[in-house]
C-alpha cells in the first residue's frame, strides 16, 4: 500500500507537523486505497483548524474534505509494508 500526505500546511504552505483529514488530489494515485485522497497536512499555528471542524475550500459532503490539493500543498509518497 502507498500513503500519500501533503509536505506543507494546507493553510500557509509552511512544513506540516500533522495530518488528519484530506484533499482530493488532480488525478487517481497508483496504489492508493482512497483512489485520490491525500492526507491533509497542517502546521502547529493552524492546528486548530482540526479542532473547529473548519471547511477549507472543502466539500460538506465529503466528510473530512478540505478541498483540492494545490501545487503548494507539496506531496509526500510512502510506502507502507
Amino acid at each position: 500500500m502507498i500513503d500519500y500526505n501533503t509536505k506543507n500546511c494546507i493553510v500557509c504552505g509552511e512544513e506540516a507537523e500533522l495530518w488528519s483529514g484530506h484533499v482530493h488530489y488532480k488525478k487517481v494515485l497508483k496504489g492508493s486505497t482512497d483512489k485520490d485522497m491525500v492526507t491533509a497536512g497542517f502546521c502547529k499555528e493552524h492546528e486548530a483548524v482540526l479542532h473547529n471542524d473548519a471547511i477549507i475550500d472543502g466539500r460538506e459532503d465529503c466528510e473530512g474534505c478540505f478541498g483540492k490539493w494545490k501545487k503548494q500543498d507539496g506531496l509526500v509518497i510512502e510506502e507502507i509494508k
